[in-house]
């Protein structure tokens, strides 16, 4: 098969040719194909082809099913690039690459889940810059503060919005008009225990756990990317964008439906370059989460949290923080017919390495729901109290010493409603506000008819 168009991506003409071949049996399938794709670039102007650039791909792909309850692919291919600044043949360059990708999944009749994935390839990137466009409340999700009071906007003035609606920017990268070769490897192992009711063994114990790689290098030590090693991941000067995320949680009585409890661990390490310089972050969490049924209609929680954050930015002193943090979160549920009461208190200390900045917030909030007939709403209030000690956090160090809510004493309060009016026509009233302590008070509201025919 021979097909002709245009790559969505690169805005590049392409010609690929392609077979395949598939066999099924009673017991399992398996699948064979081959491809081979041809990508010329334009000028900008669209109209003259470069002499000689393109970029072929040599691709194969292998797919075996033997059961509904495992599957695996695989593909393996290479990539030739030839491109040219000036479209005459001795300015050509030439680059190879791996093309690798698979993945597949198992599952097991007592509850087991395994999956997996990993892919390679090499591609064209562009340097990506930080910008805040101002969208308005509908959109937006940043709110800009002039910390030094100088009257400009700078990019370290923005902060996520406290409540819904805040906010009157919105975050986004932008490309450069430049394009450098890098390699991208991705890679995912994620495991799952929920035990049946048939289960005689372990069926009191719930595992979750899950490991995901992402990086975008331009290293030219291609085979470290290959292997995933350690040190050629997040590399400072040669990571483009990289990420690393390990979780897990170990729940206890999983099948019991009056009681839960689970233990929890997250670790995540992130390094972005931008126009405006590098960025990297570091979060260190272990969880404890339990549930209680006294009785029918009432419910008693306890959530913990320790947690280590780390920031680093290259350009911004105030993007920079290193976080301790400890948190204990006791909680009421209260139900009766369709209504339901919730509080969950909060006390928590943070403490900022670098400014010494020591935080203890006291946090008391209370919400009030109805689930179920012609008007649903939800009404809650909440009491915050952070008093900061030491040092003088600035910028995004307070920010995320306060979670946004400031020192001293701030009010929060929000009302939801989702009223049915007709059979097809439906309204839904969003109004929240907050009152930060020393700054006016802030309310913001969404209003919303929708009928479906």
């Amino acid at each position: 098969m021979v097909q002709e168009g245009q790559s969505a991506v690169a805005r590049m003409p392409y010609r690929s040719a392609g077979a395949g071949m598939e066999r099924v049996w009673e017991s399992h399938v398996i699948a064979f194909s081959g491809s081979l794709r041809r990508e010329e670039d334009v000028r900008s102007d669209r109209s003259t082809l470069l002499a000689g650039s393109h970029i072929r791909t040599w691709q194969a792909a292998w797919e075996w099913e033997p059961s509904a309850r495992a599957r695996s692919a695989a593909s393996v291919g290479w990539r030739r690039s030839r491109s040219s600044q000036d479209g005459t043949p001795s300015a050509h360059t030439e680059q190879d690459a791996l093309l690798i990708g698979l993945n597949g999944r198992v599952r097991s009749v007592v509850g087991g889940s395994l999956q997996w994935n990993y892919e390679v390839r090499s591609e064209q990137t562009a340097a990506m810059q930080e910008i805040y466009i101002r969208t308005g409340p509908d959109r937006g999700q940043y709110v800009w503060q002039d910390i030094n009071g100088d009257g400009r906007i700078q990019l370290d003035e923005y902060f996520p919005e406290t409540i819904p609606g805040e906010g009157e920017y919105a975050r986004t990268l932008f490309p450069s008009d430049s394009l450098e070769a890098v390699t991208t490897a991705e890679a995912g192992l994620s495991y799952q225990w929920l035990p049946t009711a048939t289960v005689s063994r372990w069926r009191r114990v719930s595992v979750n756990a899950s490991v995901d790689i992402r990086e975008t290098t331009r290293t030219d030590d291609r085979v470290d990317i290959y292997l995933l090693q350690p040190s050629a991941l997040r590399e400072s000067g040669q990571t483009v964008n990289g990420r690393i995320r390990m979780s897990g949680r170990l729940g206890l009585y999983p099948l019991r439906r009056d009681r839960d409890i689970s233990f929890s661990f997250l670790r995540t390490a992130s390094l972005v370059e931008l126009a405006n310089g590098s960025e990297s972050s570091e979060r260190s969490q272990l969880g404890l989460e339990w549930r209680e049924e006294i009785r029918d209609n009432l419910d008693l929680t306890l959530e913990s949290t320790a947690s280590d954050d780390r920031s680093i930015s290259a350009q911004f002193a105030s993007r920079a923080f290193s976080i301790q943090r400890w948190e204990v979160r006791p909680g009421v549920i209260v139900r009766w017919e369709d209504w339901r009461l919730q509080t969950e208190g909060l006390y928590g200390q943070r403490q900022e390495s670098r400014s010494g900045a020591r935080v203890k917030t006291l946090r008391l909030p209370l919400s009030v729901f109805r689930t179920s007939g012609e008007m649903r709403w939800r009404a809650g209030g909440e009491r915050s109290q952070s008093a900061i000690e030491g040092g003088v956090p600035l910028g995004l160090q307070l920010f995320e010493l306060t979670q946004g809510r400031g020192e001293g004493t701030s009010w929060m309060w929000h009302l939801h409603l989702d009223m049915q009016l007709t059979e097809i026509v439906t309204a839904t009233l969003r109004y929240d506000g907050r009152s930060p302590t020393g700054l006016p008070v802030i309310h913001t509201g969404r209003f919303q008819l929708s009928a479906r025919f």
